[in-house]
Formats: structure tokens, sequence, C-alpha cells
């Protein structure tokens, strides 16, 4: 194997990996992990990134989270192999919203991969997206926040889904207001108590409040 020429050496993990997944499509018992190392192997990214991203689903539902984050990982970093040109914003985003779901299972909102990989994806769909994918991007990132509390930006995120015209269609706009009211409410109560302390004089503008979100200017915006 070490002494052939690596053109060849590509070529022959090409044919394998086509016919792994050849055998794969007839219900053979074959590995997407496998086939997916094969076309790594070959240099054929964009097959790889498919098969990647198909072992990690495979991964899911066997329960072995840790493992799908790394082949979507795989399959993430092979996407900005592909140079300007056949670059996939929309696949990119499909498969860190994936990866994401994945890194909350396993750790929880607050996990700083689920946050990197969330905030990405809404940088690409403001960037490069439009129509359903935008809106179903947006939906899942507002999800994820009202899940962390994150109140303001979850406000936010339905202001998004508003620009897009989406909510053209009544019963869409009816979802809007609903998940607004969803936000508002908690807003408000949050924010009034902390109100009526400074009216009546009993807060210390030198002590930090437990509810300082109060003092954040977009939240008192939200709040009037």
């Amino acid at each position: 194997y070490e002494l052939q020429p690596r053109e060849q050496r590509a070529t022959m993990h090409g044919r394998v990996g086509d016919a792994l997944r050849a055998r794969r499509k007839r219900g053979a018992d074959v590995s997407w992990g496998a086939i997916a190392t094969h076309f790594h192997a070959a240099g054929r990214l964009a097959a790889a990134i498919e098969s990647y991203a198909a072992a990690a689903d495979d991964s899911r539902e066997r329960g072995s989270m840790t493992s799908g984050i790394e082949q979507l990982g795989t399959a993430i970093d092979l996407i900005g192999e592909l140079g300007p040109d056949r670059a996939a914003p929309a696949r990119e985003v499909d498969l860190r919203l994936k990866r994401g779901f994945l890194c909350v299972s396993t750790a929880g909102n607050a996990d700083p991969r689920a946050e990197a990989d969330y905030q990405r994806c809404l940088e690409l769909v403001r960037a490069e997206g439009d129509g359903l994918q935008l809106v179903a991007t947006l939906v899942a990132l507002w999800g994820y926040h009202i899940a962390r509390g994150d109140l303001a930006e979850a406000d936010g995120l339905l202001d998004d889904i508003l620009a897009t015209r989406v909510t053209d269609d009544p019963v869409l706009l009816a979802e809007n207001r609903t998940a607004r009211g969803m936000v508002r409410e908690p807003l408000h109560l949050i924010v009034q108590p902390v109100r009526v302390e400074r009216f009546h004089g009993l807060r210390d503008p030198g002590v930090q409040h437990p509810l300082a979100l109060a003092e954040d200017a977009a939240v008192g915006d939200l709040a009037d």
C-alpha cells in the first residue's frame, strides 16, 4: 500500500468507497463511517461530507453522541476545504445545527461548543440564507435561546423572523405573536421588581442586584 503512488491510492479508496456505498444501498450492513473514511482518503470531499453526516445520524440513533459530534466535526471541517467556489453554507448550517443539538444533549444548553455552532449558524443564514431555511434556522435558534433563558436574544430572533415576511401568513403571524408573549411576559416579571425598588429608594446603585438583567438597555426597552 505504501509503495503505491498517491494518485493510485486515492483512486483505490474511491473505488472501495463506491463499492461499499453500493452494498449499503442494497441492504448490506456496511458502516457509513468506513465509507466516509475511504471517500476522505480519495479526496472526494463532497461524498465524504455526506457519508460522515450519515455516519453521525447512525451514531445518534445508537446513542453514541460523542462519535456523532466527532463525525459532524470532520464533515464541517471538510466543507471548509471545499473552497469558496464550492462552499455550501446551507449544508454547513444543517451540520452545525445537528452538532449543536448533540452537544446540548450531552452537556446541556451551556455547552460552549453548542453556543459557537449556533452563533455561526446565525451568521451564515443572515449572510447567505433566504426562504424556508432561514426561517427554520431562526426558529431552531429561538428554541435554543429560550431554553437558556436568553430572553432578549430570543426576542431579537422573532424580529428576524418577521423581517423574512414569512409571517405575512396569518397563521405564522399568530405563532410569532404567541412566541413574543412567551418572551415578553417573563421579561416584565424580571424588570418590574427592580424598578419598584428604584422608585422607593430601596436599591443601592453601587450594589450588584440579583436581577441586574434589568440594567441592560435592550431589556429595559423591551419591558416598556
